[in-house]
């Protein structure tokens, strides 16, 4: 936890050395001493229920930061109004650090066959049908396979993605500050969970976008999940894929971003 100024400090610290970054056109050598391309936030139980007890809403806000040296996330939960709850004294932080153990991302998929046959009066079969229902999703819009991707993505370019968004003053105001994080990516974590930075190409943007996927710890299956990755079949709806990865700022707007804006 650090006190609502060293966070402030924490914030400034990042935006100082991005700017920092873009004046002395900085080398990747110099990036990699802030940001490791495989390094991941390891958020603990105890984070978790923190955010669970403290968040009112369907998402929570986290800045970036740098403190004692380290790149860290600074969480901020909302209040029932969607807007930050600036009355605490203190905030959680989470650093990005090591991976401690492997990680194995799951996806299981449901499929229903429904097969039918319809018999006459004399016992003729005069019909046959078979229906296959494929899964719809409400989480998550990254599947497995994707999350593979974009994770190994970051990891192969974030260091020249920084150096080549600070060769600039445009491009490095688009180098993101916080991120808007859905609290169901933590919400069945038993143990904790696992964040890792990824790359989602944006048409709009026409860009590559930082990311966050989260994978669960549960010690049920001494194993780590993807974040709701175990899918049931629902009824196809247009309320799918909206809000289950994390939204970076910038380059996205959002208006809950104040407390250390």
């Amino acid at each position: 936890m650090l006190s609502k100024d060293e966070c402030k400090k924490a914030t400034t610290k990042w935006k100082d050395t991005i700017k920092k970054w873009q004046k002395e056109k900085a080398t990747v050598k110099e990036i990699n001493k802030i940001i490791d391309p495989t390094a991941v936030f390891n958020f603990s139980q105890a984070d978790c229920k923190w955010i669970h007890d403290n968040n009112k809403v369907s998402n929570f806000n986290a800045y970036a930061g740098i403190y004692d040296h380290k790149f860290i996330l600074i969480i901020v939960p909302l209040n029932e109004n969607g807007e930050e709850n600036t009355k605490l004294k203190e905030y959680p932080t989470v650093k990005l650090t090591d991976l401690k153990d492997d990680i194995t991302l799951t996806q299981i998929d449901i499929v229903t066959t429904k097969i039918e046959t319809t018999l006459s009066k004399d016992l003729e079969v005069i019909e046959r049908s078979k229906n296959v229902n494929l899964p719809t999703y409400n989480h998550p819009t990254i599947k497995e396979k994707d999350s593979i991707r974009e994770i190994i993505k970051w990891k192969n370019e974030c260091l020249e993605w920084f150096s080549f968004m600070c060769s600039s003053k445009h491009k490095r105001k688009k180098i993101f500050t916080s991120f808007s994080i859905p609290s169901a990516d933590l919400s069945s974590s038993d143990e904790g969970a696992v964040a890792l930075f990824g790359f989602k190409r944006s048409s709009i943007y026409e860009m590559q976008i930082p990311i966050l996927v989260f994978v669960n710890i549960t010690h049920k299956i001494n194993t780590k999940k993807m974040a709701k990755s175990e899918e049931k079949r629902i009824t196809p709806s247009i309320e799918t894929n909206t809000k289950n990865w994390s939204h970076p700022s910038p380059p996205y707007a959002n208006k809950s971003f104040s407390i250390f804006n």
